[in-house]
């Protein structure tokens, strides 16, 4: 996924950290890529997550159509530093979402509370990026908790 429609190299010898690099790099392979907008054109899609390696703010680029429609209520988002190697700052991402009137919050399992932030999550690396809460928290007070380690969350 990426900002526009065309072919990439992606690195080959990073094992879960790969990731798209320049053309020179030796360990990589061209893939084509595509946009979020032209994949999901018909499609209403309520929730996206998105984890690509520092990739992030050239995918939310070719997700500019996807943004603005009303039924995507939900972005979880890696934000990292990783987005360095691209010359990218946390906030650029953080701020392509609060300009399309998404909210950023935390989410804490446990108690299964939502926590709205000022920024994105600087505590761990997924931020949720939130447009309607007040849905969101209905979807959250009416879906049964699961087990783990004895704990219904």
């Amino acid at each position: 996924i990426a900002n526009k429609s065309s072919e990439l190299n992606f690195s080959v010898d990073k094992k879960t950290m790969n990731r798209i690099v320049d053309s020179n790099y030796k360990n990589s392979v061209r893939i084509p890529v595509e946009t979020v907008d032209s994949l999901f054109k018909k499609k209403k899609i309520s929730v996206i997550k998105i984890d690509v390696e520092g990739y992030e703010k050239f995918v939310l680029q070719g997700s500019e159509t996807v943004l603005k429609n009303k039924n995507l209520n939900v972005i979880i988002i890696e934000i990292n530093f990783s987005n360095k190697y691209y010359g990218v700052k946390n906030e650029e991402i953080s701020e392509i979402l609060i300009k399309n009137n998404f909210k950023p919050y935390k989410y804490d399992p446990i108690s299964r509370q939502l926590f709205e932030l000022i920024s994105y999550n600087k505590d761990q690396y997924n931020t949720i990026f939130i447009r309607d809460i007040e849905f969101t928290l209905i979807r959250l007070k009416d879906s049964s908790g699961i087990k783990i380690w004895n704990k219904t969350i």
